[in-house]
């Protein structure tokens, strides 16, 4: 079940006051794709953090990439060239062994 929330809920914006539960991006299935909306997909998101703009960050973890969405869903590659590695750098110059969210620390 638990894969199942993760491929289908992938990133939601809820209001629960108006209890309404909003995609804010991700297509639904395992991938690599940029783009707005469901038109961009993850491969095994895990770690979420938010700046002060509302930019979400991912980690997205088979894919080896750290994402930003934007508040308008649109998905870009923040950093990690896409292979496993342990490059120090900046964007896709850096690369990651293993991402995982502070859950996974304790």
């Amino acid at each position: 079940m638990k894969k199942i929330v993760i491929l289908f809920l992938v990133f939601v914006c809820a209001n629960l006051l108006a209890q309404t539960v909003t995609t804010l991006a991700g297509s639904g299935s395992h991938g690599f794709a940029n783009g707005t909306g469901t038109a961009a997909s993850f491969k095994y998101p895990d770690g979420v953090a938010v700046d002060e703009s509302g930019n979400v960050y991912v980690a997205d973890v088979e894919n080896h990439l750290i994402r930003k969405i934007t508040s308008a869903g649109v998905v870009t590659t923040f950093a990690g060239s896409g292979s496993k590695g342990s490059e120090d750098g900046t964007g896709t110059a850096a690369s990651f062994i293993l991402l995982y969210s502070p859950h996974h620390w304790r």
